[in-house]
């Protein structure tokens, strides 16, 4: 199997949506949170550890950028891509450790682009 992926979004339609995108792609799906606080508890437990973590902004509980900061103090290596309807949050994502951010919607070039680069896999499209 690909790189494994880890998907922290609300929204229960577009946790299906990824986890279809990722396995055409050749990604694994390693699971989901549906908050942020969920997604730190539940990163914390993962072996192995995640190989990205697609982040929303927008979450229960627990921000994405807070989430983002909580999960870099466990693990600095950890490579968050952030994808959110939120643009204004672009800079601070980015300064809480997120190696990427793209805007929803996005174009699936665009999506598949940053995870083939934070993956160093180079799928065709």
């Amino acid at each position: 199997m690909g790189p494994r992926v880890f998907v922290v979004e609300d929204d229960q339609q577009i946790i299906e949506l990824y986890r279809v995108i990722l396995k055409m792609y050749g990604y694994e799906f390693a699971g989901f949170a549906l908050d942020g606080k969920e997604a730190v508890q539940v990163f914390e437990a993962m072996n192995p550890r995640p190989d990205i973590i697609i982040m929303d902004q927008r979450l229960p509980l627990m921000n994405g950028v807070e989430a983002t900061k909580e999960i870099m103090r466990m693990d600095p290596g950890a490579k968050v891509l952030f994808v959110s309807a939120d643009n204004r949050s672009r800079e601070s994502a980015l300064s809480s450790g997120a190696m990427g951010f793209i805007t929803k919607p996005f174009q699936m070039k665009d999506f598949m682009t940053h995870l083939d680069d934070l993956s160093g896999k180079s799928a065709p499209r």
